[in-house]
This record gives C-alpha cells, sequence and structure tokens, in this order.
C-alpha cells in the first residue's frame, strides 16, 4: 500500500501546477522580453523615421535647386544671340516687372519681396519659354509664322534676329500670323533707333528665320504654406503663387558680378544686376515631422553655384 500511496501523491504533485515562485519568474521573464521587444519595435520605429525623413529632405531639396536652378541659367537669354539691343514697347504705362527685359535678373534681401517670409532671400528672372515660332514674313504689324499654336492675344513675346530684339505684348492671334499690334505697346515700330517708344520712329522689318518665343517673368521665394511650415514658392507673370516645394525653411542668395568684383555678394551690395554672372545658393530644407531622439524635425542644408549661361564667358 505503501508504494501505490507514494504514486497517488506524485500524481497530485504533478497535477498541483506551477508554485507562486514559479510564477513570479516567469512573469518576469515575460516582461524582460516584452520590454527588449517594445524597444527594439521603437528603435526600428524611430530608424524608419529617421530615414525617411532624410529622405523626403534630400529629395525635396534636390528637386527644389534643380527647378530653381534650370531658370537661372536660362535667366537673359533670347535664341538669336547675346547683347542684342532691345527694343521693349510692352506694358510702358504698367510697368510691369515681369516685362521689363532691361533687367533680367534681380534680388531681394531678408524678405523684402512683398510675400515673402522675414530673412530669407528672393529671386526674380526673366527667361524665353520652350515654344517659339519660326517668322516667314513680317509686314505692317503682322508676323507670319510656320505655327502659332502655342501662343495667344496679349501674351507677352520677343522676337529677334541677329541685330536687335523687340518685347511685344501680342495683338490678335490666329494660326500661322501674330500681330504686333497691341493697345498697350507704346509704338508699333518694333524699332532700337532713335527710341523704341518715339511716334516718328521708321517700323523695322523682322526678316525671315527670326524667332518668336513668349517672355515669362518668374519670382522664387519662401513663404508660410498655411499647415505650420514654409514652402519654396514660384510665381509666373504676377500670376497667383505656386506651391513648388514643401518643407524649404530658408533660401539665401549671393551674388558675383564680373568684372566688378571677385567676391559673392548679398542683393543689397549689387552695383549692377546687368553685370550678375552667376548666383550662389544656399537651401534649408526640414523634415514634415519630427525624428530622432530629440523628437525635431531633420533639417539639411545644400549650397551651390548656378551661372547664368548667356554671361558665362
Amino acid at each position: 500500500m505503501s508504494g501505490a500511496h507514494a504514486m497517488h501523491r506524485g500524481r497530485q504533485a504533478r497535477m498541483a501546477g506551477m508554485t507562486l515562485i514559479e510564477l513570479m519568474v516567469s512573469l518576469v521573464i515575460g516582461l524582460v522580453v516584452l520590454g527588449a521587444v517594445v524597444t527594439i519595435f521603437l528603435s526600428s520605429q524611430q530608424a524608419y523615421r529617421t530615414t525617411d525623413g532624410l529622405g523626403q529632405v534630400q529629395e525635396n531639396m534636390q528637386f527644389g535647386f534643380e527647378m530653381l536652378a534650370r531658370d537661372i541659367r536660362e535667366a537673359g537669354g533670347n535664341p538669336c544671340d547675346i547683347d542684342l539691343p532691345v527694343a521693349n514697347v510692352a506694358d510702358q504705362a504698367g510697368a510691369n516687372w515681369w516685362s521689363t527685359w532691361s533687367q533680367p535678373v534681380r534680388g531681394f534681401d531678408n524678405g523684402a519681396l512683398a510675400g515673402s517670409a522675414g530673412g530669407t532671400d528672393a529671386l526674380q528672372l526673366l527667361l524665353v519659354g520652350n515654344d517659339i515660332a519660326n517668322v516667314t514674313a513680317h509686314a505692317g504689324t503682322d508676323f507670319t509664322v510656320d505655327d502659332a499654336g502655342a501662343f495667344a492675344a496679349n501674351d507677352v513675346l520677343m522676337v529677334c534676329d541677329t541685330k536687335q530684339l523687340a518685347v511685344f505684348r501680342a495683338g490678335a492671334v490666329a494660326a500661322t500670323t501674330i500681330s504686333h499690334s497691341n493697345a498697350t505697346n507704346c509704338s508699333n515700330s518694333l524699332n532700337v533707333l532713335p527710341a523704341p517708344c518715339d511716334a516718328g520712329a521708321p517700323a523695322y522689318t523682322y526678316p525671315a528665320n527670326s524667332v518668336i518665343s513668349r517672355l515669362n517673368g518668374v519670382r522664387w521665394f519662401v513663404a508660410d504654406n498655411g499647415r505650420g511650415g514654409r514652402s519654396l514658392f514660384r510665381v509666373l507673370n504676377g500670376g497667383n503663387r505656386e506651391e513648388m516645394v514643401e518643407g524649404v525653411s530658408g533660401l539665401q542668395l549671393e551674388y558675383l558680378q564680373d568684372p566688378a568684383t571677385t567676391d559673392y555678394v548679398a542683393a543689397d551690395a549689387v552695383a549692377g544686376w546687368q553685370d550678375v554672372t552667376s548666383i550662389r545658393m544656399t537651401f534649408t530644407v526640414s523634415s514634415a515631422s519630427a525624428v530622432g531622439t530629440g523628437n525635431v524635425p531633420l533639417t539639411r542644408q545644400l549650397e551651390h553655384v548656378v551661372t547664368l549661361r548667356n554671361r558665362a564667358q
């Protein structure tokens, strides 16, 4: 009986389950494992957010730079030749900045451009668009061209040959004709001499193979985006601002003048905008969300120099 009794007690002990000490040890081990898992998960999540934020910052920085640099390179150029004399007859009464070809580059320091954020610089550029029309004949106030489909009445256009160029606001536009008769133009002569707006100036006739293109005035600046941050904006020909790149918190610009100086200077120190040959840009870009152990937005800077193609020696 004693052997049977011992076997019965052994079975009872096995059926009794875990002791309190064993349960507490198991709970502690479980908590340690769970804590390790949570720590690894949070670290992985933080690393992902940091990597994602860095990628976003670099992408925005590169995109913003490429867009602005493209406009800078093309500023002041024309399809015909450099250093041509200009007959600007467009918008003389209103003196709109986007049709004032005599100043294709101009900078603004420290929020001086209306609408830009304080402490940031802004840039104003004039450049020709990608759409062009080739002149086949010019008589009176009408150009006959190969294709005028890209243009419309009241566009600010440029026509040039190897001797001069003229800036005018288009009148009527048809499939293959573009008129330069517009009430806002100070003259229809399109002649540099004796003066573009001289009532007695003889009409200048542009020969075949002259080129007509659209003149675009663009402004680049940083401003509040209405979502608690800042963005890089672009304005075309005095229209509404267009948000180009989110997260651009700062933009600093410096200018090199040739042959006046070999140093880059701020806009207020530029003696003559017609002498600016290159621009040094410094972008400051921040991530949209806070990252890292400090729980703050990730910020990076990019500095680069861009040369105006039509002024490169």
